[in-house]
């Protein structure tokens, strides 16, 4: 194992790693607030005679809705601009946010991330979280679990078959 993974898997599983920017948290946010007002536009008059039937549960979810009336559409462009106007300014004022990690073990953490040979698993007993190879964690769930003849039994093509 590289030198550090036993520090980072100290850590534990949830860890929560501190953002560095928090200029990606708005960035889908506006999309789907415009998408959710003009769905709830679209469908404003919209009656219900059959209480069990609610037309919005088969509309497809990438389904793109027609604009709202202009009124609403400024509203939303203004409520852009003004949460992004802020935004900024508060960047401007705030110096800028460090890691609370160590260069070290986030470098060590996309290590583990981009490969595919370990895989981190949650350890029994509340031991925290363990390293493994990939290879053997699959190997033992095989045989742990589907080679556990209580759950599961090997069934004969025949009786496949017949089952069929």
């Amino acid at each position: 194992m590289p030198s550090g993974t036993t520090n980072l898997l100290g850590l534990g599983l949830n860890y929560c790693i501190k953002a560095t920017s928090t200029r990606k948290t708005t960035e889908k946010a506006f999309e789907r607030l415009g998408d959710d007002v003009r769905q709830i536009y679209a469908l404003r008059d919209m009656e219900n005679d059959d209480d069990n039937y609610i037309l919005s549960l088969y509309i497809k979810s990438e389904y793109k809705f027609h604009p709202a009336i202009v009124l609403i559409e400024r509203a939303l462009e203004s409520l852009e601009r003004a949460v992004k106007k802020k935004q900024q300014e508060l960047r401007n004022r705030r110096s800028k946010l460090g890691r609370n990690l160590s260069q070290e073990s986030w470098n060590l953490i996309q290590h583990y991330q981009n490969n595919d040979e370990y895989i981190i698993v949650a350890g029994d007993k509340n031991l925290g979280p363990c390293i493994i190879f990939r290879e053997d964690y699959i190997e033992r769930g095989c045989k742990e679990h589907l080679g556990n003849e209580l759950n599961y039994k090997e069934l004969t093509k025949e009786g496949a078959h017949n089952r069929q």
